[in-house]
């Protein structure tokens, strides 16, 4: 048996035992210390090895990519001029087919005509008695002058052609501003001699239905007026006056124009101060009501009519609305009565799908179902008015009771101020595209499928221009089947509705859309006019995971016989297969090993292949007859494609395509 221990021997082991503990911990945490600063080194120096790698490859593809430019200095400095050679003559045969023409207008390319003819019309002489009509009629001139200058000045900016296009934007808020002027000194005009015109209800209206510039005016003259409500026929519009605006010697007026004449002309906001995010479109056109305080009237003396000579002799004064009190104090904010608008939406406007519910951001249906069946609302449309303060549509308070008859196309809606209203969309309608697919017919031929949030779209692409196919609908008629060039196609599919010129602020109402950088996207769209001509192109699974400053893209030669004719497929997406991937960023491009049926995306190139400058060079030692049918396609419709997709966006706004 031990011997037992007294209580300092017992404190004494205790303390060896301690002493042992700790000394083991520190030999540990020394050994664990080392174990890390080993584990850093190491680390250290993979990290140096992979960017000394980094830099190795860097370089090396440095000299790749100067290599590439000088010994393809030629071939790009060929393209170069016949893209210019082929622009140039593009114009000349514009220019010639407006000199056949006889158009009254300018030549929208000519800067030093458009400033001739909007320097006289700003010095023409007011008419007579049919000053409002003449004036009208100069609008409507005004307004086609203004729609040829909106698209071929979209059309010079997307050739590049930035000159062209900055004074082309000029010329348009000049006209803008002298229409409007116009429209008020003819107005101002009407009004001092409405007596001449007034009915045996004391009042008068007139109406000039013309095709650029819709204009009605009505005028009260009567001293005790209870009129209740204002219908102008020729533009199929009429507005119900409250009680407020019925028993007062006022005029309304109604300016319709086909062309938005606020969203691209609003007041330039100060330096520093973030512009408003857009995300509203303009549907069939802009009506601008405004209520107009009338003249002093007119005495006639001994056969002598009296005018008294004022600021509303040359131009129009707008009354408030909501109308000041008796004491000149203004109501409280939403105490004013609110106007009933009622107007017929153009036929050419798509009116978008309806659903069932209650979202405050849709206007109702009437009359479309029977009775007791679910209430209907029209998808994402609505009515706003243009706040000129802040440059933009504002859709609140100021609108209620927004409603839409179908079978007539009866929009009507209450307003409790007068200005310029619009009906309006989200422009992200169409956002994200679903699928599309570039597919090449011949060397100088390709059509693109694309498939929106609403529609299946289909365009034709040669040296003639852009060709709408598909969606063959009543609304588009005068567009499908008509060549023109890709910026002027999708204006004019704007103007019906269908928006596939998305903006970065459109993602913001997306899910998992981010935008790729801007100078990333151009080039990379500059770059594939090279392959376009042979490679088929659909959108890779991997695209949005890249980052805003990578694309990647499936691509995949055609067949051999490219330039037979073919039966277009039934379901064109049906033949993408597991192409192989092309990634493109700033000086760099490669074909990676990733295919769409991969579980992840392995970034590396494909074996026996390195970077290059271009998907040209990429390709070059797979598929040599690239080089050969780049050299018979046309650099015209090269650069059409490479227009078509800068306003498509197409690796900016597509959703992850299926796994196949």
């Amino acid at each position: 048996m031990a011997p037992k221990l007294s209580k300092k021997e017992k404190a004494e082991l205790k303390r060896i035992a301690d002493e042992e503990a700790a000394a083991a911990a520190a030999a540990a945490a020394e050994a664990a210390e080392k174990e890390r600063e080993a584990e850093e080194a190491r680390l250290a120096q993979l990290e140096k090895e992979r960017k000394d790698e980094e830099a190795r490859l860097q370089a090396e593809l440095d000299l790749r990519i100067e290599d590439e430019q000088v010994a393809n200095a030629a071939m790009s400095g060929e393209r170069s001029q016949a893209l210019i050679a082929a622009q140039a003559a593009a114009l000349a045969r514009d220019e010639w087919q407006v000199f056949l023409a006889c158009n009254p207008l300018p030549d929208v390319m000519s800067e030093c005509a458009v400033n001739g003819f909007l320097t006289e019309w700003m010095e023409k002489p007011r008419e007579g008695a049919d000053h409002l009509d003449l004036t009208l009629a100069d609008c409507t001139l005004c307004v086609e002058l203004l729609r040829s200058l909106q698209l071929e000045g979209a059309y010079a900016a997307a050739r590049g052609d930035a000159k062209c296009a900055a004074w082309q934007q000029r010329a348009q808020l000049m006209l803008r501003n002298e229409m409007n002027k116009k429209i008020d000194g003819a107005t101002a005009d009407f009004l001092q001699r409405a007596d001449e015109f007034a009915n045996a209800k004391h009042e008068c209206m007139t109406c000039v239905a013309s095709p650029g510039c819709r204009y009605g005016l009505w005028v009260n003259l009567a001293k005790n007026p209870r009129v209740k409500s204002v219908d102008l026929p020729e533009l199929q519009c009429s507005v119900e006056l409250p009680k407020a605006l019925a028993l007062a010697s006022i005029a309304v007026r109604v300016v319709h124009t086909p062309v938005d004449l606020c969203t691209n002309y609003g007041k330039a906001q100060p330096e520093g101060t973030p512009a408003p995010v857009p995300g509203l479109m303009t549907l069939g056109g802009v009506l601008n009501f405004a209520l107009l305080a009338l003249p002093p009237t007119a005495k006639k003396i001994k056969g002598w009519t009296m005018r008294q000579v004022t600021e509303m002799t040359t131009s129009v004064v707008s009354v408030q609305y909501p109308m000041p009190n008796a004491d000149g104090s203004m109501p409280a904010p939403g105490s004013a009565p609110p106007l009933r608008i009622q107007c017929v939406v153009d036929p050419h406007v798509i009116l978008p799908d309806t659903v069932e519910g209650s979202d405050e951001n849709a206007f109702a249906i009437k009359d479309e179902e029977p009775e007791g069946a679910p209430k209907k609302k029209m998808v994402g449309m609505t009515v706003g008015i243009w706040d000129d303060d802040e440059a933009a549509w504002k859709v609140g308070a100021d609108v209620s009771l927004v409603e839409f008859a179908a079978e007539t196309r009866t929009l009507s809606f209450q307003s409790t101020r007068l200005a310029q209203l619009a009906l309006l969309q989200p422009t992200h309608l169409e956002l994200p595209y679903k699928n599309w697919l570039f597919s090449p017919s011949g060397p100088s031929s390709s059509t693109l499928y694309l498939e929106t949030q609403r529609f299946s779209i289909e365009i034709s692409i040669s040296e003639k221009g852009c060709v709408l196919q598909k969606p063959n609908r009543t609304e588009l008629e005068g567009i499908v089947g008509v060549p023109m060039a890709a910026t002027t196609l999708l204006l004019r599919l704007a103007a019906c509705g269908i928006n596939l010129s998305p903006k970065d602020t459109d993602a913001l109402s997306l899910e998992r859309i981010t935008p790729k950088e801007s100078s990333v996207e151009v080039e990379m769209h500059d770059a594939l006019t090279a392959i376009i001509a042979r490679y088929q192109m659909a959108p890779s699974r991997w695209n949005l995971s890249r980052g805003p400053a990578k694309c990647t893209v499936r691509i995949n030669p055609v067949e051999a016989d490219l330039g037979e004719e073919k039966p277009k497929p039934a379901d064109p997406y049906a033949a993408v297969g597991d192409w192989e991937t092309l990634e493109y960023a700033y000086r760099r491009v490669l074909l990676i090993s990733a295919l769409d049926s991969d579980a992840t995306c392995d970034d590396s190139p494909q074996e026996g292949t390195v970077a290059h400058s271009t998907p040209l060079e990429c390709l070059k030692p797979k598929d040599p007859d690239v080089i050969d049918i780049l050299h018979s396609s046309s650099r015209f419709y090269q650069d059409t494609t490479r227009q078509l997709l800068n306003s498509l966006r197409l690796f900016s706004f597509t959703q992850e395509p299926p796994k196949d």
